[in-house]
């Protein structure tokens, strides 16, 4: 993940690693008889790294799983939305997209953002999103 040959050495997200992780979560995703996801991965500038939409994901998630990685990655902070007017009488885990920050030696490489199921399941994708990146860098590192 970082970049070597320049004056300073910097952390940078992989495009390998970016797509181990995206893999790894839609491979789960599909095992599972609950909502078809999209995910969306962005770098540190907030670009568009990697992105799938699962077959009849629903329509918004593309666009949602999208904003809030770049929100996260801006930010620095996971991001996890849900409804929070209780005086509606809703069901307690609406679909909401969910993000989470990618970093590297403690510096905000990017951001895996999940939309199109239940908030507890987005959530999920993405820190098993975390695990595989982190995997993958590990095994990277070993080589």
């Amino acid at each position: 993940m970082a970049v070597t040959g320049s004056m300073h050495e910097r952390p940078m997200m992989d495009f390998s690693e970016a797509m181990t992780a995206l893999d790894g979560m839609l491979t789960v995703s599909a095992s599972s008889a609950e909502s078809p996801l999209a995910v969306t991965i962005v770098n540190e500038d907030g670009d568009l790294v990697c992105y799938a939409r699962m077959d009849k994901a629903p329509f918004y998630a593309e666009k949602e799983s999208l904003e809030l990685a770049q929100k996260a990655r801006l930010y620095g902070v996971d991001l996890h939305i849900r409804s929070t007017d209780q005086h509606l009488a809703l069901p307690t885990d609406l679909p909401r997209p969910s993000a989470v920050v990618v970093r590297e030696m403690g510096v905000v490489i990017g951001a895996i953002g999940v939309s199109g199921g239940a908030t507890s399941r987005n959530v999920q994708i993405a820190r098993l999103g975390l695990e595989l990146f982190a995997t993958a860098a590990a095994m990277r590192s070993n080589k």
